[in-house]
């Protein structure tokens, strides 16, 4: 009887041992699954930030003669796109790195969801930034990336007319001299807008002057410039 109850008691114990093993290995099977599944999920998270990042700024084009420093939204009247009011426009901010004049540079932006958007510049002096927007008007998203940059762009020499006209700039007053002996015809001044370090739109804007007689001094007011002050970055004979 000894023997048979000290039996009944081992089994007993291990009844009691047995769910609490299972108990153990349960919660541990759990916590490695909880684990894994912490892991996946971060892995997943991982690579969507990966494919969200997309272009990074700043973003070189031409062999790095022009930058896009950054992408962004603007709420104004588009010089770009004859002054229509938009919301949320898609804006850059492009300079001119290269120590030559950028007569013209025309941008292709497309957005992650396919959307395409243009971009023109014309008239950046070396150093410069021209603050362009999108030439249709087209709005972003905040949360959107940008997936490609494309662009085409033509460099030169800058034509001032040195030693055959002066000029100077007064806010948005614009004062042109001839210089020479002799009349000057058919004239067209270029000037982009200046607010604070940039240019405001990537167009440029021009006023003709049909005639410029010997000596002869005229001013010209750049009323397109009222967010900032005229900046003079051609002046060229209209053959």
């Amino acid at each position: 009887m000894r023997l048979r109850r000290r039996q009944i008691t081992l089994v007993a114990a291990l009844l009691i041992i047995l769910p609490l093993v299972v108990a153990c290995r349960k919660e541990k099977d759990d916590a490695v699954a909880e684990d894994n599944a912490v892991a996946d999920e971060a892995v997943a998270e991982e690579k969507t930030e990966k494919e969200k990042v997309g272009i990074e700024f700043p973003y070189e084009l031409e062999d790095g003669k022009l930058i896009v420093n950054s992408l962004f939204q603007s709420s104004i009247e588009n010089p770009d796109c004859e002054n229509e009011i938009g919301e949320d426009i898609a804006s850059l901010e492009i300079e001119n790195q290269s120590e030559e004049f950028c007569t013209f540079a025309e941008i292709k932006v497309t957005m992650e969801d396919d959307i395409e958007i243009s971009f023109t510049a014309t008239n950046i002096p070396a150093g410069k930034k021209v603050l362009a927007f999108a030439v249709d008007n087209q709005s972003i998203d905040q949360e959107s990336n940008c997936k490609t940059i494309e662009s085409n762009a033509e460099f030169g020499t800058a034509s001032m007319m040195e030693g055959q006209i002066s000029w100077s700039v007064e806010d948005t007053t614009i004062t042109i001299q001839n210089l020479t002996d002799s009349e000057i015809t058919d004239l067209v001044v270029g000037y982009h807008c200046l607010f604070e370090d940039a240019y405001f739109g990537g167009l440029t804007y021009s006023h003709p002057l049909q005639s410029l007689a010997a000596g002869e001094s005229i001013i010209l007011e750049a009323d397109e410039c009222y967010m900032g002050t005229a900046e003079v970055v051609s002046i060229v004979k209209n053959h």
